[in-house]
């Protein structure tokens, strides 16, 4: 069980942040490579593209994911 994982705990400590975002991000993170994974992508530079992309704005990424685009 990822509740029960002392990595996140720690990084639950450090940040400040409730176990309950860690695991969201944590979620979040797992979609965005299964969904990279999916297209083939493999190349740093777009690797590196979508995840700049997650920074600026992942709300919008995510949506992204959603409707398979």
């Amino acid at each position: 069980q990822l509740e029960d994982s002392e990595m996140l705990g720690r990084i639950s400590t450090q940040t400040g942040k409730p176990m309950n975002e860690i695991l969201e991000e944590f979620e979040r993170r797992k979609i965005i490579l299964q969904w990279l994974v999916q297209r083939g992508e493999r190349a740093y530079d777009k690797v590196a593209e979508i995840i700049g992309k997650y920074y600026r704005d992942p709300q919008t990424l995510m949506k992204k994911i959603e409707y398979g685009v």
